[in-house]
């Protein structure tokens, strides 16, 4: 998997990417907890409120481990913000040749920075197509190195990360006895976790 930012070129007054991460952190109110530029493919964290909130869980794995998370903050009144910097793809192959990226000599919006986007914006379509598998599928495309140190076997990795997904969602459904996300949207409060009694499963 690869993250491709770019800073958004066809707008004006032009501001980077980077720019525009440092002045939304500059104007950022107490408190906060966590900017979401592009959910957790760009994140910025606030150190202090992880401190004060004793971290991850790190018991609950993978997917339920944000939806704890986040919703504690929430919890104690920590802001969990999405805020939006310019376009960031996720993709499941990488690019051949890097250099292209760096665009030396370019102007802003030209026609270079429309066909990177054009060619982001395929690749991204390539890892979510579920007519190619499943979406994750990157995680298992590397063959070969048997007998060779750290060498994992590729359908055991894979049945082995979902196993443990779904023991992570297993551990936020004991914790809260909440299915899923929207903690707070339940009812529930910080110093519920592990007391709740009882689920609704209708």
């Amino acid at each position: 998997m690869d993250i491709m930012i770019q800073s958004p070129e066809d707008k004006t007054p032009y501001q980077s990417f980077y720019s525009k991460v440092v002045n939304v952190l500059r104007r950022a109110k107490k408190p906060w907890a966590v900017k979401l530029f592009a959910y957790d493919w760009v994140t910025c964290m606030n150190t202090s409120a992880m401190v004060e909130l004793g971290g991850w869980d790190s018991m609950i794995s993978y997917y339920g481990t944000d939806c704890d998370m986040y919703d504690r903050m929430r919890m104690r009144n920590y802001s969990v913000e999405e805020v939006y910097c310019g376009p960031v793809y996720d993709t499941g192959e990488s690019l051949e040749d890097l250099s292209v990226l760096y665009r030396e000599g370019d102007e802003l919006n030209s026609i270079t920075f429309h066909e990177l986007q054009a060619l982001f914006k395929e690749m991204t379509r390539r890892k979510n197509n579920p007519d190619l598998g499943e979406r994750n599928r990157w995680q298992i495309a590397q063959t070969g190195g048997q007998g060779e140190p750290w060498y994992r076997d590729l359908d055991g990795f894979s049945q082995s990360l979902e196993i443990q997904i779904q023991a992570g969602l297993e551990v936020l459904r004991a914790k809260w006895h909440a299915k899923s996300c929207g903690l707070i949207g339940s009812g529930l409060k910080a110093g519920d976790e592990w007391l709740v009694e009882s689920i609704d499963e209708n």
